[in-house]
């Protein structure tokens, strides 16, 4: 599976590992890509060089699908939001240009407890399918998004816990990530994940992630 995470604040793009302690990095170089010949550890302006010439081009109309989309999570699940997201990303709306809308009946919103503080996370799933007519059409397949801080919850304290922590996911020795956050993706990850496989997502499918703020960090 393929992922690319998209923040509205920043452009974040996901990395095969990172160390915190050295700043370096193990890249996962594509087939045959120009600079790949040695798949060891870069150094930071290495990757960042890596990243212009070869893997993250910065499309504008595929920026404007998940900035779009990533708004839509401050409905925070209400009745309705499913149908927001199709409107916004249909043939009329901002995903035309980019070459894809959302499927119909693919919405999956999702919100979920942290602790005390009720529907403190908030986000939603869903399926992109290709429509023809754009010049730099996006890759279908599955995106999430995430909505970013929230009043009267306690998202404000776990932006707040930014010990950075040993990653509790995968096989990536050596990283660490902001405490906070992935305890939030920890809440979140089970309804994320069950959610994208209930609409037909696999390890196949492009997976798009984008959202706002702490939306965006998760």
């Amino acid at each position: 599976m393929s992922i690319l995470v998209l923040s509205v604040a920043t452009f974040v793009v996901g990395l095969h590992a990172a160390s915190a302690g050295d700043a370096k990095v193990d890249v996962e170089c594509e087939s045959g890509a120009a600079g790949c010949e040695d798949n060891g550890e870069w150094d930071e302006t290495d990757l960042l060089q890596f990243k212009a010439r070869n893997r993250y081009t910065y499309i504008q109309e595929h920026a404007q699908v998940f900035a779009a989309l990533a708004k839509l999570t401050y409905c925070g699940g209400l009745k309705g939001t499913g149908a927001s997201v199709e409107k916004t990303c249909s043939t009329q709306g901002f995903c035309h240009p980019a070459g894809v809308e959302v499927k119909a009946g693919s919405v999956r919103s999702i919100t979920v407890d942290d602790g005390e503080s009720l529907n403190a996370l908030a986000g939603f799933v869903a399926e992109l399918v290709p429509v023809p007519g754009a010049e730099r059409p996006l890759k279908p397949g599955c995106m999430g998004a995430i909505r970013g801080s929230w009043p009267d919850t306690n998202n404000f304290d776990r932006n707040l816990q930014d010990t950075l922590v040993p990653v509790e996911f995968g096989n990536c020795t050596g990283c660490f990530v902001h405490e906070g956050y992935q305890e939030i993706w920890k809440l979140l990850m089970p309804t994320f994940v069950s959610d994208l496989i209930a609409i037909g997502c696999n390890k196949s499918s492009p997976l798009y992630l984008t959202g706002h703020s702490l939306g965006g960090a998760v």
